[in-house]
């Protein structure tokens, strides 16, 4: 399985109504999750699908990437701010081993998740990132993946 995980770009301090959840991406963000998308879509490996938390900033940048890749898009709460890591990793275990899934969410989740799949508790996830894992066995995939690279635009 080839696994991308996003944090989702630079957003908004705040939103018009005060509430995380709907915090917009910043002109910055969106550039990111746009540059993201064309880098990801010009690889032979390009994400088949892509999972996103809800929230409006996670939305938003998966759209923009998803947007050159031409690929379905769906949700899931699993990967809203301040889930458990766990949930990631029954997402990731719904999946097989040569599905190409694209997760975009949010920290501290994601960095967790990372670093549990690479073995690096120190491993952190800056907005806009992307961090590209390969999986041989989507069900065990806690401590049993293979860093094959990250990206940001910078």
């Amino acid at each position: 399985m080839h696994l991308y995980i996003i944090r989702h770009g630079k957003a908004q301090q705040d939103s018009p109504t005060g509430r995380d959840r709907e915090r917009e991406l910043a002109p910055r963000g969106e550039r990111q999750a746009e540059w993201l998308g064309e880098r990801l879509a010009g690889g032979s490996d390009a994400p088949t699908r892509i999972v996103s938390s809800p929230f409006v900033r996670a939305d938003q940048t998966a759209r923009l990437v998803s947007k050159p890749l031409r690929v379905d898009l769906v949700y899931d709460d699993r990967l809203i701010v301040d889930e458990p890591a766990g949930g990631v990793f029954e997402l990731i275990g719904e999946f097989n081993a040569g599905d190409r899934v694209a997760l975009v969410g949010h920290n501290p989740q994601l960095s967790r998740v990372c670093g549990m799949l690479a073995k690096d508790p120190t491993f952190e996830m800056k907005t806009g990132m992307c961090a590209v894992f390969e999986i041989a066995e989507p069900r065990n995939a806690h401590g049993n993946a293979r860093l094959v690279g990250v990206m940001r635009m910078d």
